[in-house]
């Protein structure tokens, strides 16, 4: 859908017959005081929140975050648009009924993670946090968010290009025993380094994770010897199979699909 211009958005904000809105507002230089006229007016119409690469800044989404307050809002996509982890904060208790939760391109820090764990709810579904360069550091508190009762019905998790190193993997993949996810995204992380990627070293990560069975893993696409995205397959003690997206030096994976011997 096409961003909606200034002129569109006052439109839109003073009609009285508004249902099932989808508002996208990607890189319009929308403050937050364009929005929160809308938001208003909108009210309990709004299902999809989009917006991108707009100037709000930490103190536009304060102002718009109170009118976040739709019952039907099943759609959250935040990316950029000058705000850091600070700002999430004001999205405490905002989203209860989000499925589809996006904060993407920009910097989360320790404090966005912490304020992660009161915006997730068991409504979510689906948690992308792509490029807002979590390190090891918010890991260790993003593991802990994940084993928590509100993540565990998570069936989608991206962490994709973010600055996670093995032990930060680890910690992933514990966590990932205590909810539902089928799918994590950790492409564009350096997870491996130049370790060589086999069966038997992949099953040597979990020897202190408990609950977690390696299952196989399998190249899906080998650019050229320079990367190679690979699928990790993983068992969880309930049963449930969750597959880990990542990626690695082509030279330092096996390129042979591997399984563990029935």
């Amino acid at each position: 859908m096409a961003a909606i211009s200034h002129k569109l958005l006052k439109t839109l904000s003073d009609n009285k017959n508004l249902q099932n809105i989808e508002l996208y507002l990607d890189r319009n230089n929308f403050s937050g005081k364009h929005i929160v006229a809308f938001l208003k007016k909108a009210g309990n119409s709004l299902t999809v929140f989009h917006c991108s690469d707009n100037c709000i800044g930490n103190e536009g989404l304060e102002i718009i975050a109170p009118h976040l307050n739709s019952i039907h809002l099943n759609e959250f996509y935040w990316s950029g648009s000058q705000i850091n982890g600070a700002a999430l904060k004001f999205l405490k208790e905002r989203l209860p009924e989000v499925k589809k939760l996006t904060l993407c391109d920009f910097s989360i820090g320790v404090e966005g993670i912490a304020s992660l764990g009161e915006i997730i709810n068991k409504n979510n579904l689906l948690l992308n946090l792509m490029r807002t360069e979590i390190s090891d550091v918010e890991i260790e508190s993003l593991a802990l968010i994940l084993s928590q009762d509100n993540s565990k019905n998570i069936k989608e998790l991206n962490l994709s290009f973010n600055n996670i190193s093995i032990d930060g993997f680890k910690k992933i993949v514990a966590s990932l025993v205590s909810n539902e996810a089928e799918y994590v995204d950790l492409r564009g992380n350096s997870i491996f380094g130049s370790v060589l990627i086999s069966y038997a070293y992949l099953e040597s990560l979990l020897k202190d994770v408990p609950g977690v069975k390696l299952k196989s893993y399998e190249v899906l696409k080998d650019e050229g010897g320079l990367s190679s995205t690979f699928k990790i397959t993983y068992q969880m003690e309930n049963g449930r199979i969750t597959d880990v997206l990542t990626s690695c030096h082509s030279a330092k994976v096996q390129t042979l699909s591997t399984s563990a011997v029935a």
